[in-house]
């Protein structure tokens, strides 16, 4: 409805020629408004200028608090500000639903942590696997029990690689693993190959502590990536352990 009372009020403005303008009357009937409203419309325009001018410095001290938290507050958290006076103004009460609205017109945006991505996406149809362990994790002599998992290393800007391992529960020792850009069930079979082509070696008896089902988050990626001259065939051999 504003847009038509400001086309009546553009052609009907004693600032147009004759010949250019129309009677307020006419034309509120040719766009299909009532002749009332467009004079309360008018009435009203003197308010909506200080209304705008007060949002337009109110944005400006949005802007301004938002570039002090290096452009991490959000709406509700620029709202806190300005009701304390931090950005060295007047302090005043607005409601974060408004400064979100002056923040998404002037495309400030504070910073979102990140979406939690989930990795397994569970069949509900199908029969759940059986617990060959029983809860049983200790393991009395090598290639008794084994466990494994899956994880994700951040490569590049927005992009993954997925690790995926076999363990033994006795030693400790990581039997095989695949390296793949997707997560399937492929990427397990391909680490489950890896430890039936890696060869037989003499296994160093040792008791290290391991928690199953946990993603294996290693401190550096030099020790989760393969040397060079390796790839996923080479097994184990290939990681700096």
């Amino acid at each position: 409805m504003s847009r038509r009372y400001r086309f009546v009020s553009h052609y009907s403005s004693p600032d147009l020629p004759a010949e250019q303008r129309h009677p307020v009357t006419r034309l509120c009937e040719a766009v299909g408004a009532g002749r009332g409203g467009f004079y309360a419309w008018r009435a009203a325009e003197p308010a909506r200028a200080a209304k705008a001018s007060a949002e337009q410095a109110l944005t400006c001290r949005i802007r301004k608090i938002h570039q002090t938290s290096r452009c991490t507050y959000g709406a509700k958290r620029v709202a806190l500000d300005l009701a304390e006076g931090t950005d060295g103004g007047h302090p005043a009460r607005v409601n974060h639903k408004k400064v979100a609205r002056l923040m998404r017109q002037h495309q400030i945006a504070g910073r979102h942590l990140r979406r939690r991505r989930s990795l397994t996406r569970q069949d509900g149809t199908a029969a759940p696997a059986p617990d060959l362990l029983g809860r049983d994790f200790a393991a009395e002599a090598p290639d008794v029990k084994w466990c494994g998992d899956i994880t994700y290393i951040p490569v590049g800007e927005s992009g993954f690689i997925y690790l995926a391992t076999v363990i033994d529960l006795f030693s400790g020792r990581l039997l095989g693993w695949s390296i793949a850009d997707h997560h399937r069930a492929d990427l397990v079979a391909d680490a489950l190959k890896g430890r039936s082509r890696r060869p037989q070696r003499r296994r160093r008896r040792r008791d290290l502590p391991l928690r199953p089902r946990v993603g294996i988050h290693l401190c550096t990626r030099r020790r989760l990536l393969p040397r060079p001259g390796h790839t996923p065939e080479h097994g184990p051999s290939g990681l700096v352990l």
